[in-house]
């Protein structure tokens, strides 16, 4: 199990996921901690909050705008970009489910992680 550091606290977070601050727009796993934008802290959010379920687009949806905007497709796929990137050097990556939505998946750790 991971030891992390809350980015708010500093407290100590025993977890085997990364621990995402909607506060800092930080994402923290073991000793490795990467800024995000807002739009992609509430998607990594809702996708760690969600682990192991698949998200569906409309819930990603619902978090990020009060009002649906023209193409939300595109603003998410552009934003789930950064996220994916974050993920995979954190050991995670997030996978596609066809039309349907995202879903968090653990990977073999990268020896930066594990240290």
């Amino acid at each position: 199990m991971e030891e992390t550091k809350c980015p708010c606290c500093g407290s100590t977070v025993d977890r085997d996921l990364p621990l995402v601050s909607r506060e800092t727009n930080l994402v923290t796993y073991g000793k490795q901690t990467i800024k995000l934008s807002p739009a992609q802290t509430i998607i990594a959010d809702v996708l760690v909050s969600s682990w192991p379920s698949m998200v569906a687009n409309d819930r990603i949806i619902q978090r990020m705008w009060d009002d649906e905007p023209e193409r939300p497709d595109i603003s998410i796929r552009t934003q789930m970009h950064r996220v994916r990137m974050v993920m995979r050097q954190l050991g995670f990556d997030v996978a596609s489910v066809y039309s349907e939505g995202y879903r968090l998946a653990r990977r073999d750790l990268p020896a930066a992680v594990r240290a």
